[in-house]
């Protein structure tokens, strides 16, 4: 079984990073998992700053959570735009991409 789950992980000085996650165990099982950043990534590795991670949905659908992690991101940035670490507020791919990209990457064998 596949958990899809939209998170949010909140540093102490208040600035949060939401994401989404595929997961094999339930979202509140998934506690090493802590997102996987890029723009901000020196925050993760700074010891010094705690982090918290937060399940805000558990979807459905893979489909249900990419909508829902780009609408997120949005009202984020509307509502707290000096506190938002996300960049993107789109998939990367498009969903027939994310969908089958595991897949594909598997048979290239790109993924162990």
């Amino acid at each position: 079984m596949r958990y899809y789950y939209i998170y949010m992980i909140k540093f102490c000085d208040g600035r949060f990073y939401i994401g989404k996650r595929t997961s094999k165990v339930e979202p509140h099982k998934d506690t090493k998992y802590m997102g996987s950043p890029v723009t901000f990534k020196y925050l993760w590795e700074d010891t010094s700053l705690t982090k918290t991670k937060h399940i805000l949905k558990i979807c459905e659908t893979e489909n249900e959570m990419i909508d829902l992690e780009v609408k997120m991101i949005k009202t984020g940035w509307e509502k707290f735009p000096d506190l938002i670490l996300n960049r993107n507020a789109s998939p990367a791919f498009h969903k027939e991409a994310c969908s089958t990209g595991g897949k594909i990457t598997k048979e290239l064998g790109k993924v162990s």
